[in-house]
């Protein structure tokens, strides 16, 4: 299709090259947001380990892969409940730990209140 129009082989190149980039920006996205959300004791200035990227960018392509191998529809969205599987567990710990840390801030909030509402406070003058 490209090769009919003036400068098509130019145009072939800039979109593959295009695709390309997009593909590898996207991968490395998803790999790093995965490290991070599957690394313990992460503080927010650390980025995950270089192994761990890798193994997350592994196991996308690995999924992409198979889908594209695969063939038919029925199989692609065997695959796809079978990639989400894992996805809604790591998000119903992070629930889990939310609402447990939420907790926690509001015992904390309720004792400081308590212990402000309790203390006479002393006026200097």
């Amino acid at each position: 299709m490209y090769q009919g129009l003036p400068g098509g082989s130019i145009a072939l190149f800039a979109i593959i090259s295009i695709t390309i980039i997009f593909l590898s920006a996207t991968l490395d996205s998803s790999s790093f947001t995965l490290a991070s959300t599957a690394s313990k004791k992460l503080s927010l200035d650390q980025e995950p380990a270089g192994w761990h990227k890798i193994f997350w960018a592994l196991v996308i392509e690995l999924v992409a892969f198979s889908m594209m191998l695969g063939g038919g529809l029925q199989v692609l969205q065997s695959l796809v409940v079978i990639t989400t599987v894992p996805l809604i567990l790591i998000m119903r710990w992070h629930r889990y730990l939310s609402l447990n840390g939420l907790k926690r801030i509001k015992q904390k909030a309720a004792v400081l209140k308590k212990t402000i509402n309790e203390q006479p406070t002393k006026l200097t003058s």
